[in-house]
């Protein structure tokens, strides 16, 4: 079977080509040429007059102000460009935001614009000199970011129709990365590895936690329908009530092991040290079950499915949520890539031989099975009922949940980093080359791209 491939850019009547950063690269080289033609050297032997001496300086300070004036500017190109990037060998950092179908891309040339994303119309657009701003999170109504002045360090909230300013709260010296936004807490890692809860509608301090980890908080802390979870230097996880940091309970975890409890349908779930899976109501922290013998590991990806899924010595085990029983087993060929994840009555399962397998989430009856032999860089992730697969070969593919039916792929020009931000049925395709791809989920179109040279 031929295989679609949408990665090659559509005709100029297809695409909009967003160009972020034009700049002229030959600046430096034409001073260069500049110097050694006007040097004194020069001078002395084309111009014998004193005076033709000095009319020739006065002229090559004129020509080097000139040149320095060219300062690259951010325009919309009159037609599409339709001719891949060449390949970088660095990758420039973009954050990107997305929510309702509106982007929100924080570029290095410190621009922060919104975009329509079916299209990629401008819709709004500032440039930040000082202070800087740098985007964390977006949601349908507020932008949080981290911003940077000469008198100190902010978080920001922006109003998302507009990019106008909301609120901004000082907060000590940032750590390592992004913010956190769940529930109407705003999360900030500063760094010294204390947790800052700030509260989301006017930047207000909640409270805080020392946890001693220098690290990008999404390392050590997480945070799912208003419930905190934070790992400590010392192994302990602190499950803290988002709004007001009560402390519900706290456990210690096994070295190299998955840390981060999962909240669903009002359930904390959490593995501890021994190995054991422990179910405690979020309303309370109240304890609810707990399995007698210890697995390799708690792994829940569902969408309110509320079953509990865990892998031990090649079997995964499906557990009722709310009573921790035995509901079906699966005998794997290998080791698992990724934990198991599910959606919209289907559980899926990749292993370490590149095998994909479907199972019915009610029975775990086998539906499909499919082999790929490229090697999974990220996900698979599922949306809208289509299975999604990211492989080395810069490519994405889409298979339909229900019957495995191939759909399509999006090769890319470069490496794509970090798992694809999907939002309203579009995902965001971050590269090595610094081109953003924005592709239309349901059939791999892409819809526009920007480049971030």
């Amino acid at each position: 079977m031929k295989i679609p491939n949408h990665g090659e850019l559509p005709s100029e009547d297809e695409v909009e080509v967003i160009d972020l950063d034009i700049q002229d690269t030959g600046d430096d080289a034409l001073r260069r040429k500049l110097l050694a033609l006007f040097s004194v050297t020069s001078l002395s032997r084309l111009f014998r007059s004193r005076l033709l001496i000095f009319t020739a300086l006065v002229g090559l300070v004129i020509l080097v102000l000139l040149v320095g004036a060219n300062i690259p500017a951010t325009t919309e190109p009159s037609a599409p460009i339709s001719t891949p990037v060449a390949s970088s060998s660095q990758a420039t950092v973009v954050n990107i935001a997305a929510s309702n179908g509106i982007a929100y891309i924080d570029a290095p040339d410190g621009t922060l614009s919104a975009r329509q994303a079916s299209d990629g119309k401008l819709l709004w657009q500032h440039t930040f000199v000082s202070p800087t701003f740098y985007l964390g999170a977006a949601t349908g109504t507020t932008l949080y970011g981290i911003s940077h002045s000469p008198a100190g360090s902010y978080v920001e909230a922006l109003r998302a129709s507009d990019g106008s300013v909301l609120w901004n709260a000082p907060v000590p010296p940032p750590g390592p990365g992004p913010l956190l936004v769940n529930d109407g807490v705003v999360y900030y890692n500063a760094l010294d590895g204390t947790v800052y809860a700030l509260r989301a509608s006017d930047g207000d301090e909640l409270w805080y936690y020392s946890s001693g980890m220098l690290a990008p908080l999404n390392s050590f802390l997480y945070a799912s329908d208003g419930i905190a979870s934070i790992h400590a230097e010392n192994g302990t996880v602190h499950v803290v009530r988002g709004d007001d940091g009560t402390e519900f309970f706290q456990y210690k975890v096994q070295a190299g092991t998955n840390w981060q409890p999962v909240v669903e349908n009002g359930i904390i779930y959490s593995s501890y040290e021994r190995g054991v899976i422990q179910a405690n109501r979020a309303g309370n922290g109240a304890f609810l079950w707990q399995t007698s013998s210890a697995v390799s590991g708690l792994w829940l990806w569902s969408e309110a499915e509320g079953i509990v899924y865990t892998y031990n010595a090649g079997t995964v085990k499906a557990l009722r949520g709310t009573n921790g029983l035995l509901l079906w087993q699966y005998k794997t060929d290998s080791d698992l890539t990724v934990p198991p994840f599910a959606g919209q009555g289907i559980v899926y399962i990749v292993t370490r031989a590149d095998t994909a397998t479907a199972l019915r989430i009610s029975s775990g009856a086998l539906l499909w099975q499919h082999q790929d032999p490229s090697s999974l860089l990220y996900g698979p992730f599922a949306a809208d009922g289509i299975f999604y697969l990211g492989t080395d070969n810069y490519s994405v593919d889409a298979w339909r949940g229900s019957d495995d039916l191939y759909l399509w792929r999006y090769t890319t020009s470069s490496a794509i980093l970090w798992n694809p931000l999907i939002d309203n049925g579009i995902m965001y395709l971050r590269q090595l080359n610094g081109m953003l791809d924005v592709v239309r989920m349901s059939d791999g179109v892409l819809l526009w791209h920007s480049i971030f040279l």
